[in-house]
């Protein structure tokens, strides 16, 4: 797994303390090497006694870096981060930029690559002229690193498999994929296994081994023509000689040929080369050619065999004439199969096949055609000999494709049982990977699966696929699995994360990626729920704020309203009102434009007065009792029409206040008299019928508000305290 970049940070910044000691004036890194794509982070500092103070900048293989790709750690100390470093390889530079110019503190080669992968096709033989097993294999995907090669070897190992000791180890020349083990490294005639080890910074992989007896696993020198001479019968005869070779018996040649203007050579004639544009060919169990039991142009026909018939002839036909007739004899397949077959690629366009002989075999046919067009495939066919055990397929035989080979043992009354295996000539990455689909996803885990490759677009053997998932931080997390898998569960997921997910499938021959599916982990339970309601509520609260932000004013009038403050008041200035002498209305036309009322005279009363003490108080004299009138209680109160002094020149609103029925009196009751910063009603200290405790002068004149109440009769205004 790779590192966060803030845990790659914190290393630095720890190690910058430690380090600041020896005034380092050098770039540290965690390590040179890094897997390519992976993130880096590197730190320099400045503190260096003979270069003066300035700013840091970088450089990579001669170009600066951005300012945003880099930040200042600490004083004199910077750090430069690359989230995906997609260079094989880099030089990075720590400059000082002061007033003298640029200064070079320190650069660091970095190199980028990927772990090893094992090598495949690992095969051994022997060539009888140098007692030399050579060893070939074919080199996995290029790491982009320096990779060290090892070739490896045990004489005493019973079972194929890599023991823990070994017998020599060899290395080749680099960017060789083969190596000649010496005579003296193994036995003749006794066992040896072989594999063959690759190693880089990263790690190492290892092929899987190969055991032979090298005396069984012999490959031949070329033999040697010595004499060629054209016949009078339009022949041409050969005579050669064989290598070194002599505990090697009974060996069997293969003629081929060309013309010498062709780069093919010639296994049977091929159709192209025939006598004749027109060919076709005819299958029959008698040799009557008017009678047949197949008549085509292909290479294969089906047909019913007549009961007791076993045999049948074919030859080929055009307007010429007919070739030669060739006998089929049919057996029955009840013999023993081989008891091991191995095919292998011989080159891009060949198929090495190899078997265990059997000892009653007089012959064994070889049957292949490409898997992908079975069963309707045109087969290509050929016979080895009694004693053989290896064979050459190069009839048809491409690069990319998988091809099936059958193995059938001939034996003197019947055919033994078909051996079948699959196998390339070579291997490549697959023409795509399977998209991948989703099966189902919950909070904690997911499920995908995929369609296997078609046959024809696989180009080589599936060895695994591979599984990523990355979620939205860049944490990146895989899975390899068997190349017959079809279907894998992601676990342990984060909930409500989006992930991306591809497919990587592998062959021999390389790797592709396939598309990203996109997937959404569900919510934990109710979290969702909970989650929607909170995000509700936030987004009220925010649009309340934002009204009350815009709507402040009308927001504090209505939850703070402004109180004025009496001892601030203007209104004692006012003198509209204050130099108006009231006057009282006599023989008033209506009756409810008075106030009448019991009225008490209070002076200097400190408590309650009860009800009861209650009296008419008279006037001081006769001029007073004309101009204000004695008010007694009735069972009618009528309140008078009240009209006070407009607020900076404003209107003044008229209060017009209806009759009650009330009996009750409306000063001379059971309640507390109001204190002398309270509820002021037609106060004056010049008359004695008032209904407020006048304690001192000054009192009154504290509430301007007052004075400017007036009682309106008859037209008239009347001021009560002037």
């Amino acid at each position: 797994m790779q590192k966060d970049w803030r845990i790659l940070l914190l290393e630095e910044i720890l190690f910058l303390f430690l380090a600041s000691g020896e005034q380092a004036c050098r770039i540290t890194i965690d390590s040179p090497v890094i897997r390519l794509g992976s993130p880096l982070l590197a730190s320099c500092s400045s503190n260096c006694p003979q270069i003066g103070r300035g700013t840091v900048v970088w450089k990579l293989d001669n170009n600066f870096l951005a300012e945003d790709q880099y930040r200042n750690i600490q004083e004199n100390t910077s750090s430069v981060y690359f989230s995906s470093f997609n260079k094989t390889s880099g030089l990075l530079q720590c400059y000082v930029n002061s007033k003298e110019g640029f200064y070079l503190m320190d650069q660091i080669h970095i190199r980028a690559g990927y772990p090893p992968s094992p090598p495949s096709n690992l095969s051994c033989l022997l060539k009888p002229s140098n007692n030399f097993v050579t060893c070939t294999w074919l080199s996995g995907e290029d790491s982009s690193l320096t990779t060290d090669v090892t070739l490896s070897g045990s004489r005493s190992v019973e079972q194929c498999v890599i023991p823990a000791k070994t017998d020599f180890d060899y290395n080749p020349i680099k960017g060789q994929n083969f190596f000649n083990i010496p005579r003296s490294s193994y036995h003749f005639s006794k066992r040896l296994t072989v594999w063959v080890t690759v190693k880089n910074e990263f790690g190492s992989a290892t092929s899987g081994p190969v055991c032979f007896i090298p005396r069984e696993e012999v490959k031949l020198d070329p033999i040697v023509i010595s004499e060629t001479k054209a016949t009078t019968t339009g022949c041409i005869k050969l005579q050669w000689t064989y290598g070194k070779a002599s505990f090697v018996k009974d060996l069997k040649c293969q003629l081929r040929y060309r013309n010498e203007f062709q780069t093919e050579w010639a296994k049977p004639m091929k159709r192209e080369n025939a006598n004749a544009k027109h060919l076709w060919y005819i299958v029959n169990h008698l040799l009557q050619k008017d009678i047949s039991l197949c008549h085509t142009t292909d290479l294969n026909c089906t047909f019913l065999l007549p009961h007791g018939i076993n045999r049948a002839f074919i030859w080929a036909q055009n307007t010429a004439g007919a070739s030669p007739v060739k006998e089929i004899n049919f057996f029955a397949t009840k013999g023993n199969p081989v008891s091991r077959m191995y095919a292998s690629p011989n080159n891009d366009y060949s198929i090495r096949v190899e078997w265990e002989p059997q000892v009653h075999a007089t012959a064994y046919v070889l049957e292949w055609c490409k898997s992908a067009q079975l069963p309707k495939c045109e087969f290509n066919w050929k016979t080895e000999f009694s004693g053989s055990n290896t064979s050459i397929l190069q009839e048809n035989i491409e690069p990319y494709q998988m091809y099936t080979v059958t193995l059938y043992p001939v034996y003197m009354e019947n055919i033994g049982t078909p051996v079948q295996t699959n196998v390339y000539s070579k291997e490549a990455a697959p023409a795509f990977s399977p998209e991948l689909k989703l099966d189902s996803v919950n909070k904690s885990q997911a499920e995908v699966h995929w369609e296997p490759i078609p046959l024809e677009k696989r180009n080589g053997f599936i060895t695994n696929y591979t599984i990523f998932w990355i979620d939205t931080h860049g944490k990146e997390e895989f899975s390899t699995v068997n190349g017959s898998v079809t279907r894998f569960k992601i676990k342990n997921i984060v909930p409500f994360t989006t992930y991306q997910v591809f497919l990587r499938s592998s062959t021999a021959g390389g790797s592709v990626n396939g598309t990203i599916l996109t997937v959404y982990t569900t919510f934990p339970d109710n979290t969702f729920l909970l989650l929607v309601l909170s995000l509700f509520l936030f987004l009220v609260i925010i649009l309340v704020f934002i009204i009350c932000i815009m709507k402040h004013k009308r927001m504090k009038n209505h939850l703070w309203p402004t109180v004025p403050d009496p001892a601030k008041s203007q209104m004692g200035k006012w003198t509209s009102f204050m130099e108006e002498m009231p006057r009282v209305m006599d023989n008033p036309p209506d009756v409810s434009q008075f106030l009448t009322s019991d009225i008490c005279i209070v002076e200097g009363w400190q408590g309650k007065k009860p009800l009861t003490q209650c009296q008419e108080t008279p006037l001081k004299d006769t001029d007073e009792r004309n101009n204000w009138r004695s008010y007694v209680n009735t069972d009618t109160v009528q309140y008078a029409q009240v009209i006070t002094g407009g607020y900076r020149e404003q209107s003044p609103p008229t209060s017009v206040y209806g009759r009650s029925d009330s009996t009750q009196p409306l000063l001379c009751d059971m309640s507390p008299s109001p204190q002398n910063y309270e509820n002021m009603w037609f106060h004056s200290h010049h008359q004695e019928d008032n209904v407020f405790l006048v304690e001192e002068e000054k009192n009154v004149m504290d509430y301007p508000l007052l004075h400017a109440l007036q009682i309106h009769e008859k037209g008239e205004s009347v001021n009560l305290f002037n």
